[in-house]
This record gives C-alpha cells, structure tokens and sequence, in this order.
C-alpha cells in the first residue's frame, strides 16, 4: 500500500526527494541494517545520513503506518526544511 502512495508522489516531491523502494526480502542486508521487521517503513536520508524523524510513536527511525499523499509530501518539505 505504501509502495502505490509513494509512487503517486513521487513526481511531485522530485525537486526536494528521490523515493528508492527495497524489497527486505531482495535486499536482506539492509534490512539487518536497519532492523526492519514491518511490512512497510518510511525513512529519510539526507547527505548519505539517516535522519531520526520525531513521531507520536517514540520510534524515531521510521515511520511504520500508512500516510496518504499529503502526509508525505508534508513529511518530505519539513524534513528538507529541517536539514538544511
């Protein structure tokens, strides 16, 4: 499901983000890395860094609910307006 709503942003978010979708079955690597172990996860990078991204959660490495196109295009301007 995030995969479709990412996909439908991408265009509009191409000028602050580049969107990079990973198979964790795939790519097992990364998500030993990372410790992915939901269905679906947003996370930010910046500058070849990972960004910590404050939630309601207290899981401030990803995100792990579904957003809808706004919420993340939302996420992505506040995320490049932060790190600059």
């Amino acid at each position: 499901w995030m995969d479709a709503t990412l996909l439908r942003v991408a265009d509009k978010i191409s000028h602050m983000a580049t969107i990079y979708i990973v198979d964790t079955v795939e790519v097992p690597d990364f998500n030993a890395l990372y410790e992915l172990n939901d269905p679906a996860t947003l996370m930010v990078f910046f500058g070849n860094k990972h960004l910590k991204i404050e939630s309601i959660t207290g899981d401030s490495n990803r995100i792990k609910w579904k957003l809808d196109e706004q919420e993340i295009i939302d996420a992505v301007e506040n995320v490049q307006r932060r790190a600059r």
